[in-house]
C-alpha cells in the first residue's frame, strides 16, 4: 500500500492531522491500536481558545451542539480562599470553552477524518518502521506493509512513534492522575474548578453534564503506596470544606482510573519526513487543562505549515516539517514557561495566597487571571492587563 502520509494514532491530534492532510489532496491512512475507540481517561475540557479552532476546523458548530459549555473556572486555595471568575469577552476569542465526553468527540473527529477521504484501519499498529530511500516503509502489527512519503506519530505521551524515530526524551513518573466520574446530586453549574492543596497535589472538576462530573486528582504516586486509589481522592476531597460539604466522600466501590506518566518530553518534534504532534511531542503536567487543546492546536499547526509549501500536487514535506518545528516552538514557549511557574507556585502555598489575595481585588483582575489560563489572552499579554 502507497501513500502520501501515514498517521499513527487516532486521537484528537491524529485524526485532525489526517483530516486535514487529506483535505490538501494527500491520500492518507490512519492506524488506530483500539478495536474501537472508547472514552479516555481525560479532564474532558476545551478552553476558550480550543472553541476559535473548532471554528477554524470548521467543526465549532456541530461541537457545540453535542457539548455543554463552560463559562469560567473557578479557584480554592488551600486555606479556602476562593477565586470566583468568568472567561473575559474579547472580540478575538470565544468566552467559554466545552466540557467533552471524549469517547463522542475522537469518534466525532475519527468520523471527519473518514468523510475527508483517509483510510482509517482499527485495531492495527505498527510493528516496525523503517525509512528507506526517502521514504517511510511501515509494517504494521496485521502484516501488512505501508509506504509513505509523510509519518505523523500522534499515539500519546508514551510514543512509540518518537521511541522508533529516537526523538523520545523522557517522561517524569513522580505524579499520576486518578479520574472518577459521578452524579452530583444537583445540577452542576457551569463552571471547571480547580482545588489546590498544600503538598502542590490539586483536583480539577469538569461538568461534563447536567449532573456528570468529571473529577481529577494530579498527585504524587507516594500518596497510593499505603491506600486504595479511591482512599486517597477521599483524603483530598476531606481536606476540602468546599468539596466535602458537597460530595463528603464518594463510595468505596467507586471505579478509578489512573493515568501516568502525565509529564513527558521529546528531543525535537520532527525527523526526517517525520513529526509528532498532540501529546507524542510532548507533555506538561496539566494544571491549566492544556491536554485537547494542545491536540489540536499542534495536529493545526502542522497542516497549515506542509500547506505553506505545496506547489499544486508536489509537497516539499521537509520544509514544512521545519516550519512547523519554528511556529511550534515560538508558539508553546510562553505558555509552557507559564505551566512550570504554576507548577513551581502551587507548591508555596503562603505565595498561592499572595496570588489569590492579589486577583481578588476586583472582578476585572479575576476575569483577566482566567483568561490567561483559559489561552483567551497570552501570558505576556495576560500578565500585563493584571499589573496595569
Amino acid at each position: 500500500m502507497k501513500v502520501d502520509a501515514i498517521v499513527i494514532g487516532g486521537g484528537p491530534a491524529g485524526s485532525i492531522s489526517a483530516m486535514g492532510l487529506a483535505k490538501l489532496g494527500l491520500s492518507v491512512v490512519l492506524l488506530e491500536k483500539r478495536a474501537q475507540i472508547t472514552r479516555k481517561v481525560c479532564g474532558e475540557y476545551l478552553c476558550p481558545r480550543g472553541v476559535d479552532l473548532l471554528e477554524a476546523l470548521e467543526l465549532r458548530t456541530e461541537a457545540e451542539a453535542m457539548f455543554s459549555k463552560v463559562y469560567g473556572m473557578n479557584i480554592y486555595t488551600s486555606s479556602g480562599t476562593e477565586v470566583l471568575t468568568e472567561f473575559p469577552t474579547t472580540k478575538a476569542v470565544a468566552n467559554y470553552g466545552l466540557s467533552l465526553n471524549r469517547e463522542t468527540f475522537d469518534n466525532f473527529l475519527l468520523n471527519k477524518a473518514i468523510q475527508a477521504g483517509v483510510t482509517v484501519k482499527m485495531k492495527e499498529t505498527f510493528s516496525s518502521i523503517e525509512r528507506r530511500d526517502g521514504t517511510w516503509c511501515v509494517q504494521t502489527s496485521n502484516g501488512e506493509q505501508i509506504q509513505g512519503n509523510l509519518l505523523v506519530g500522534a499515539d500519546g505521551r508514551n510514543s512509540s512513534v518518537a521511541k522508533s524515530l529516537s526523538l523520545f526524551n523522557k517522561v517524569d513518573s513522580r505524579r499520576l492522575a486518578l479520574h472518577v466520574y459521578f452524579d452530583n446530586t444537583a445540577i452542576n453549574y457551569r463552571k471547571g474548578e480547580m482545588h489546590l492543596f498544600k503538598d502542590g497535589s490539586y483536583i480539577g472538576i469538569d461538568p461534563t453534564t447536567e449532573r456528570e462530573i468529571n473529577l481529577s486528582l494530579v498527585c504524587d504516586r507516594n500518596a497510593l503506596v499505603d491506600s486504595e486509589p479511591i482512599e486517597v481522592i477521599n483524603k483530598y476531597i476531606t481536606e476540602s470544606n468546599n468539596l466535602y460539604r458537597r460530595f463528603k466522600t464518594l463510595p468505596s466501590n467507586t471505579k478509578v482510573y489512573a493515568v501516568s506518566p502525565i509529564t513527558s518530553s521529546s528531543k525535537d518534534v520532527i525527523g526526517s519526513g517525520a513529526a509528532l504532534v498532540g501529546d507524542a511531542s510532548g507533555f506538561i503536567d496539566p494544571l491549566t487543562g492544556e491536554g485537547i487543546y494542545n491536540a489540536i492546536r499542534s495536529a493545526h499547526m502542522l497542516v497549515s505549515s506542509v500547506s505553506k509549501y505545496a506547489n499544486n500536487t508536489s509537497f516539499n514535506f521537509q520544509r514544512g516539517l521545519k516550519d512547523y518545528r519554528r511556529v511550534r516552538k515560538t508558539d508553546f514557549r510562553e505558555k509552557n514557561i507559564l505551566n512550570h511557574c504554576f507548577q513551581w507556585l502551587i507548591r508555596r502555598p503562603y505565595l498561592v495566597e499572595l496570588v489569590a489575595k492579589y486577583v481578588n481585588k476586583n472582578t476585572k483582575r479575576r476575569n483577566i487571571f482566567v483568561g490567561i489560563i483559559g489561552n483567551i489572552y497570552s501570558p505576556a499579554i495576560g500578565i500585563l492587563k493584571l499589573l496595569f
